[in-house]
């Protein structure tokens, strides 16, 4: 490929601004600094309660959000309910142990231990990833089903059905866990406030299998339906696991939205200067975790060739707490029945225990040769182009120190990407 040549290429993305997702009450926080909707917060008790007006010291209070015109009939009918939701002062949906999380990339090598799988359990997960795809397909074509995506929720009343709910649910306590440990050890009387209701918070997983030359598609993970209400509402992380190993890497690039999503203009506050990014390439078991305020896909320039074509197979897991996203549903007892890993007990067997979680490059790279990489696609029915200056040939030569910017691999996967001075923009 030509240098600053655009993509042009099949793309296969997650960009859900079709599905015009509607949305149900959700929960405030104390930590709120934005309220949206009906329903005054209460800041000394971190909650709505009720209807009312919104308290002036949380910030605007947004009304019922429209839903897409292209949404489906049973999305429609849940435009006219109410909407109250609380962000904090990054735009995150609020909740206290949102200042415990890691929001940096980081990365588990071995998260799902292939060893640990018999024979036909092995080829059981494939079957069951593929399932699950076509699962999330059908859902998305169907006129009366509002569930585009999966659900695991977080409350102790929620018992996993199948390998793949256990999956998404251990994802989300992983992702959850120190940030857990550490509010218990800040102590006090805010204790019990540093923690998230569990009957709003969970995983939103899906799965994506497509061939190892596609790629997916340049977006943000977010609840579509909010743009109606004029409010960008993301997952607080993003997760991949990876269950092959070739295919395009998943790059992600510290671009977030604005709080408030502005149609108009095409969302034009998502524009402005790129620092930095992190290229991870699939790798069996592997899982990565970044925040999930950011952009990302998963571009077919950066692909390892592979010897022989395969498929690349991916497992998803967005973090929410105090938030269900209203298009998440847990498997239909239709979608249950073609799963074939059901004895969730065994999931002890193949997800490691001690695999550990790392976040720095284990070796840096000399900025020479520097290319711009261009990348188009469409967001907010506006096209936007995305331009990241890496080295052309990302070869490991630790000679100099001296440097605009480093780029880092992390276990000979993960490449991240640092800058002092911009790495790319996007406009």
């Amino acid at each position: 490929m030509t240098p600053a040549r655009a993509r042009d290429r099949r793309s296969l993305g997650r960009s859900d601004a079709s599905l015009g997702r509607s949305f149900g009450p959700g929960r405030s926080d104390a930590s709120l600094g934005r309220s949206f909707g009906p329903g005054r917060s209460d800041a000394s008790l971190g909650r709505s309660v009720g209807p009312g007006r919104s308290d002036a010291s949380l910030g605007r209070s947004f009304g019922p959000g429209r839903s897409d015109a292209s949404d489906s009939e049973g999305d429609a009918c849940e435009s006219s309910s109410s909407l109250d939701l609380a962000l904090d002062e990054r735009g995150r949906v609020a909740c206290a142990l949102n200042r415990w999380l890691t929001y940096e990339t980081t990365w588990t090598s071995g998260f799902v231990a292939r060893g640990g799988f018999r024979a036909r359990e092995l080829d059981d997960l494939l079957r069951d990833l593929v399932s699950a795809h076509s699962a999330k397909k059908r859902r998305s074509k169907s006129a009366y089903s509002r569930g585009k995506t999966f659900w695991a929720s977080a409350s102790a009343a929620f018992d996993p059905r199948c390998v793949l709910e256990a999956l998404a649910l251990e994802t989300f306590r992983r992702a959850t866990r120190e940030a857990m440990r550490k509010s218990e050890e800040s102590g006090g009387e805010e204790d019990a406030r540093l923690t998230y209701d569990p009957e709003t918070s969970g995983a939103e997983w899906w799965t994506q299998v497509i061939d190892d030359e596609d790629e997916i598609g340049w977006h943000w993970d977010k609840d579509y339906a909010l743009e109606g209400s004029g409010v960008n509402v993301h997952p607080q992380l993003g997760t991949v696991t990876y269950f092959c190993d070739g295919g395009a890497p998943t790059v992600v690039v510290d671009r977030p939205t604005e709080v408030e999503y502005d149609g108009d203009s095409g969302d034009v506050g998502v524009c402005g200067d790129i620092s930095s990014c992190s290229i991870s390439w699939p790798e069996w078991g592997k899982q990565i975790t970044f925040d999930g305020k950011l952009l990302h896909g998963a571009p077919s320039e950066f692909s390892r060739t592979p010897t022989q074509s395969r498929k690349r197979i991916t497992f998803l897991v967005n973090v929410w707490l105090n938030h269900k996203p209203l298009t998440a549903e847990q498997l239909s007892e239709e979608e249950l029945d073609v799963m074939k890993l059901r004895d969730v007990a065994r999931m002890e067997s193949f997800v490691s225990s001690s695999a550990t979680v790392k976040t720095e490059p284990s070796f840096a790279f000399v900025d020479a040769g520097v290319e711009p990489f261009v990348f188009k696609f469409t967001y907010a029915e506006r096209k936007r182009t995305l331009t990241l200056g890496l080295r052309r040939c990302l070869e490991k030569d630790p000679s100099s120190a001296s440097t605009s910017h480093e780029i880092g691999a992390c276990g000979m996967q993960t490449w991240c990407s640092r800058a002092d001075a911009s790495l790319g923009v996007l406009r």
